[in-house]
């Protein structure tokens, strides 16, 4: 059984068709509105290719067989229903406008998007973890993420390979570690002197030297930091994903976040197969609005 069958990059595809060769048998399960990872290789017109044409087995020659499934048990709303039928259809939809704090979940193509999402939006990763500053950066958020929603932070092991932590020792540290820098920043202490002090109890964490912090890009973390103060003064926080986190799980409101350029678009109907070109960013709009069971709105970025 192969899930997600439109997201296979041609390695995958190779080894589907050795299963058929072999006369195993194989269900594969996907929906090409959803290709997520074509910057991972996901080739879904080879697999269109792979589905349609009939292959040799072993015992003779196999073609699989196609079966639609045109209902959404996901849906619960007529707003929903409505919106997906449209966009499937290739019409233009129009999304309400909608706040973070009248949804469950904000999701945004990019991590450090969400940050402009709403004051009560804590993402569950700051974006990629290219060096021990941003590390440190991940893993202050993790004991904000275990906090809020009793989950690590999508990139806390990354962040823990960088500095050179070990998971096991980290474990027992992670709820109390960062407890006196996250009643600082929640009493309005200085971002400045928390980052400073945050930096320092990393080092301790890991021994060593403490993060080496380059002069022009100091402020960035500070206001990173800064931010993530804000939402300590809220009693209760949304989570903040990617669209690409998200696929696969639903949640009753979802507010997605969208420049002006894809409020066009999807005025104007969009397609991801219409043209010769695979158009990737479609299939990201479409799996983004179609996570809510009652309602998807926009929050403009």
């Amino acid at each position: 059984i192969v899930d997600e069958v439109f997201d296979l990059n041609s390695l995958d595809v190779g080894i589907v068709k050795l299963a058929v060769a072999l006369d195993l048998v194989v269900s594969l399960i996907g929906d090409p509105w959803q290709t997520l990872y074509g910057w991972r290789g996901a080739k879904p017109k080879l697999v269109n290719e792979m589905v349609t044409k009939v292959s040799a087995s072993s015992s003779g020659m196999q073609s699989f067989v196609r079966f639609e499934q045109s209902v959404s048990f996901r849906f619960s709303g007529d707003q929903q229903v409505c919106l997906v039928r449209d966009l499937r259809r290739g019409l233009g939809v129009d999304l309400p406008l909608v706040t973070s704090s009248e949804v469950d979940v904000v999701l945004s193509r990019r991590w450090r998007e969400l940050l402009n999402c709403g004051d009560n939006v804590l993402p569950l990763a700051l974006g990629d973890v290219r060096n021990q500053v941003q590390a440190s950066l991940n893993l202050f958020l993790n004991s904000l993420t275990r906090r809020h929603f009793n989950c690590n932070s999508i990139k806390r092991d990354e962040a823990l390979a960088v500095l050179g932590i070990s998971v096991a020792n980290f474990e027992s540290l992670q709820d109390t570690a960062f407890c006196e820098l996250v009643d600082r920043l929640y009493r309005g202490d200085s971002p400045d002197s928390v980052f400073d002090d945050l930096l320092l109890l990393v080092k301790k964490l890991k021994g060593g030297s403490k993060p080496p912090v380059k002069n022009n890009s100091r402020s960035e973390y500070v206001k990173c930091l800064e931010e993530l103060g804000k939402r300590l003064r809220f009693d209760s926080v949304v989570p903040g994903l990617t669209v690409f986190q998200a696929k696969g799980r639903e949640w009753d409101r979802v507010g997605v976040a969208v420049y002006q350029d894809d409020l066009k678009r999807l005025a104007g109907g969009i397609s991801p197969f219409a043209r010769e070109e695979f158009d990737a960013e479609a299939c990201i709009l479409y799996v983004a609005i179609t996570r809510g069971r009652l309602l998807s709105g926009y929050i403009p970025l």
